[in-house]
């Protein structure tokens, strides 16, 4: 699913995105995936807003799919409180 909204990006916005092969990434790189999508053009992240929704949907979504045994924790920090989110973040080398 991923790779085929990759590729719709790149064809769309071709003076943003060039879509990268597999082939070409393990070829030139090293790496062994499913391919990549450079951003150009001082392009780092497309629309953020729209970006980050379809990111919590996604984490929603394999949240959903996790196996009966297993168990997630939400919790809601209010926006303004930055030290309870610190508290929180500190433990991860990076948060997105």
């Amino acid at each position: 699913k991923n790779v085929a909204q990759l590729q719709d990006t790149a064809s769309k916005y071709p003076e943003l995105a060039t879509w990268i092969s597999k082939e070409d990434l393990h070829d030139n790189v090293g790496i062994d995936c499913l391919g990549g999508l450079k951003l150009s053009n001082g392009c780092q992240v497309i629309h953020v807003p729209t970006y980050l929704e379809g990111l919590l949907e996604e984490i929603k979504s394999k949240a959903r799919q996790l196996t009966t045994g297993s168990s997630v924790k939400w919790e809601v920090i209010k926006p303004n409180d930055h030290q309870a989110l610190s508290q929180k973040l500190k433990k991860y080398d990076s948060v997105i």
